[in-house]
């Protein structure tokens, strides 16, 4: 039986889950080589993830057991590393980028939970409890996670844990902080909007000392993330459709290459390539996913649903619905070659990104 240490040395690997009839397995797949090996041992399910590392998080019986497995070795036992003694079940795994912590939730009790290897500690720092609504991880194990407080659904707040402590991060009174996202060099951007439904939206920028406005009055954000230079771009809707824009410091400018299409879920490459999902305005209904270089030449423009991943070799992963059903296709900037298929698709890549198509 083939470990990681036999596969691909520049780790193009996923792991994935595929719907058809008959049992669903775990499946550990090599893309160069094109081959799939079924992970024994490792129930299907659909709250999972998978660092650079080659360490697999997964719930068992029944959720309310964590473990994780080493990829490394096929053939190796999974190791428990928390059980519920409350009957809660677990949800939303987040590995630390290093590998060193992971950060999972509670869903009956909205707990956040830490395990640094050896133990596992709990988060949370309100009493009676809140909902814990999304968490990210900083490159410097900085974990940020956005809190809805009992009883006031349109009111997130955004703390964080260093380490050692849970700091209130922002406190901005009546504000609903929202979509955390980090920069490389520890900037975080985050958004900003009053308690009522029509009150404007702003995109903040936090240095680790004091937050700045980049953009105000910016409608409905959607999705934000930092390319490859650091420039903060986000999705902002208007209308009914979603347009780019980046932020680079000074300026926040409209980036989108045709105002005649709505985008989202933009992700980048390392060279610089950056592939977006895209929906034409002019019908409605035709869903495409778009690849471009870094002089905005189209590299890839084919149907596709949902969202694309960049994989750690530089594939692009992305679902596309056929008669048989979905499949993941593979985009290696040469060619299209299908992965799986089935009625439902659970797809992991080691840098934390994932897919789930049905």
């Amino acid at each position: 039986m083939p470990t990681l240490g036999q596969m691909n040395p520049r780790r193009d690997w996923i792991v994935y889950i595929s719907g058809r009839p008959g049992p669903e397995t775990v499946n550990l797949h090599d893309l160069e080589r094109h081959f799939s090996t079924p992970i024994s041992g490792i129930p299907p399910s659909y709250t999972m993830a998978f660092n650079a590392q080659s360490t697999l998080a997964f719930v068992a019986n029944g959720m309310h057991e964590v473990q994780v497995f080493d990829l490394r070795s096929l053939t190796s036992k999974p190791q428990v590393i928390y059980t519920s003694q409350t009957n809660v079940q677990f949800f939303r795994f987040e590995w630390s980028p290093d590998g060193r912590f992971l950060a999972f939730l509670g869903f009956q009790d909205s707990q956040l939970y830490v395990w640094d290897g050896e133990s596992v500690i709990t988060l949370n720092p309100f009493e009676p409890a809140v909902h814990i609504t999304d968490m990210v991880w900083s490159p410097d194990n900085r974990l940020v996670f956005t809190l809805r407080p009992e009883g006031r659904p349109y009111l997130h707040e955004l703390y964080f844990w260093n380490g050692q402590q849970t700091i209130d991060l922002i406190q901005t009174p009546d504000k609903d902080e929202n979509l955390a996202t980090w920069s490389r060099d520890g900037r975080l951007a985050y958004t900003s909007q009053g308690i009522n439904l029509d009150d404007p939206s702003s995109v903040m920028i936090w240095d680790g000392i004091k937050s700045v406005v980049a953009s105000s009055d910016v409608g409905t954000v959607n999705w934000m993330a930092w390319n490859t230079e650091d420039n903060l771009v986000f999705g902002r809707t208007r209308s009914g459709y979603s347009q780019l824009y980046r932020w680079d410091g000074k300026q926040v400018i409209n980036i989108s290459p045709d105002s005649q299409k709505s985008y989202s879920y933009q992700t980048w490459n390392r060279d610089g390539r950056w592939a977006v999902s895209t929906l034409s305005l002019l019908d409605g209904s035709t869903e495409n996913i778009q690849v471009r270089n870094i002089h905005q030449q189209v590299l890839l423009d084919v149907s596709g649903i949902l969202y694309p991943i960049w994989t750690e070799a530089g594939s692009l992963l992305f679902c596309q619905r056929q008669p048989q059903g979905v499949v993941l296709q593979r985009w290696d900037a040469e060619r299209i070659r299908p992965v799986t298929q089935g009625s439902v698709i659970y797809t992991l890549v080691p840098n934390g990104m994932f897919l789930h198509c049905e």
